[in-house]
């Protein structure tokens, strides 16, 4: 009486009857997640930002993460993976970062996407236009269950946008390497109006806190490159191939070899260099320090907003200096229109030949205690 079904309830299955009528019982199989990449403007919301821009020869590659669950056993290895060109998939070179194993039952997979620099597809290459040109293929990969013995193959399309290398003026680079959070140290948040909580958990991202300057910048029609390593990486002809480097709220600093290598870059190469510096001043930095509940110890940021001092360096073979003093308000600076402006640090130097513009209507912003 346990095991009867209740009344007008569908039998329940029977694998040794499914398996008698000739019907096959599926072996478990391997899946991912997404289970395809549209990085084509088709693809966005939900492939964000990798849908926000197109590919070009010389861009950087999209990264995009994708799980790779084994559900054929709780350990196992991918022994097998190679890329299949579709339509347009010539102009494509796709990779991936493997894992070194499968536990249990999953994976990260790292996918790679660039445009190729191969000769043979030169003339692929020398056809794009400014008009997208779609290339798409398909990511096989081999999954093997190590206990069970048993293998399943799986594909990942793949679909990208492909346009001809935008001009050197329309090209940004954007350094997130000299950007710190939250933990290992104390890195206080940006916004001074914030007192509950002054960790700053997220850093500074293009994609995250100024996605939307990256939305305006690339209706602009701007095209954006994140540089996630130091300066001295930076290849020979940067340059040549950017309009400027956008240094954004850096809090790290900087090497004698990173600034030496960003000011022959400047003054040799003609590379722009936009700095954007939060508030920096040691009063502050005292007036934000908090007795942690879980460490019972007083915390003191290891910097401000920003890293002024190391900004100064930077800044230096330039004729330009910032100032501890933090400033806060609404800012009017005719012919612009104003704009709020939450904390941030004056410009204190400007050398002979160079240009400031002066507005009104900051005030310091004073420590509460």
């Amino acid at each position: 009486a346990g095991g009867a079904p209740a009344p007008g309830a569908p039998p329940a299955p029977d694998d040794d009857a499914a398996g008698a009528a000739g019907q096959p019982i599926a072996a478990p199989r391997a899946a991912l997640l997404p289970a395809a990449l549209d990085l084509t403007a088709g693809g966005c919301p939900y492939m964000w930002p990798h849908c926000a821009q197109p590919l070009f020869p010389g861009s950087a590659p999209a990264i995009v993460n994708v799980t790779v669950f084994n559900l054929g056993g709780v350990k196992g290895a991918i022994t097998s993976i190679a890329w299949a060109p579709g339509p347009g998939g010539e102009l494509l070179a796709v990779a991936a970062s493997l894992p070194d194993r499968f536990w249990p039952w999953a994976a990260g997979l790292g996918v790679h996407v660039r445009v190729v620099d191969d000769p043979a597809a030169a003339a692929a290459v020398a056809g794009l236009s400014d008009v997208p040109t779609v290339a798409s293929g398909v990511l096989r990969l081999t999954i093997a269950a190590v206990v069970e013995g048993t293998a399943s193959t799986v594909e990942l399309p793949v679909r990208a946008d492909v346009v001809a290398p935008p001009p050197r003026e329309r090209r940004l680079l954007w350094d997130t390497f000299h950007s710190l959070r939250y933990p290992p140290a104390y890195v206080p948040r940006d916004s001074l109006a914030e007192t509950k909580d002054m960790l700053d958990w997220l850093g500074d991202h293009p994609h995250t806190n100024y996605q939307a300057l990256f939305r305006h910048l690339r209706g602009a029609g701007y095209y954006i490159d994140v540089w996630s390593q130091p300066a001295t990486c930076l290849p020979a002809d940067v340059a040549a191939r950017y309009g400027a480097l956008l240094v954004m709220d850096a809090e790290d600093y900087f090497s004698t070899a990173e600034v030496s290598a960003i000011t022959a870059a400047v003054h040799d190469g003609g590379l722009a260099l936009i700095v954007v510096a939060e508030w920096y001043s040691r009063p502050l930095m005292r007036d934000v320090r908090f007795e942690d509940d879980n460490t019972r110890s007083w915390w003191t940021p290891v910097i401000g907003g920003g890293n002024v001092p190391a900004l100064n360096e930077l800044l230096r073979p330039h004729g330009m200096a910032l100032g501890d003093t933090v400033l806060s308000g609404e800012v009017a600076a005719p012919p612009y229109q104003r704009y709020g402006f939450m904390s941030g640090a004056p410009i204190v130097r400007v050398d002979l030949g160079g240009e400031a513009l002066r507005a009104r209507g900051l005030r310091p912003h004073l420590p509460r205690r």
